[in-house]
């Protein structure tokens, strides 16, 4: 399966509830828009959550063909693959 996360800016939420999700059905691609989640430096702790969970998954997170800096999230594409 292929995911498309599109909940402007409340992925982190729905990623707290994802592990059945994941676990169940193999997910090698994931499409977001990052936005929304990069204007949301007070809630980095959530974030940083997430960015574990889909990490953990063997998700790495691209612009294209460019790996994403774990540690730059902020300053990431509107469009990113995992």
């Amino acid at each position: 399966a292929i995911v498309k996360i599109d909940i402007e800016g409340f992925e982190p939420h729905a990623f707290q509830h994802a592990e059945k999700l994941f676990d169940t059905i193999d997910i090698p691609v994931v499409l977001m828009e990052w936005g929304k989640i990069s204007d949301q430096k007070n809630n980095d702790q959530m974030i940083n959550q997430m960015l574990d969970f889909l990490y953990s998954k063997k998700l790495i997170p691209y612009r294209f063909d460019k790996i994403l800096d774990r540690n730059d999230w902020v300053n990431w594409p509107f469009d990113i693959l995992w």
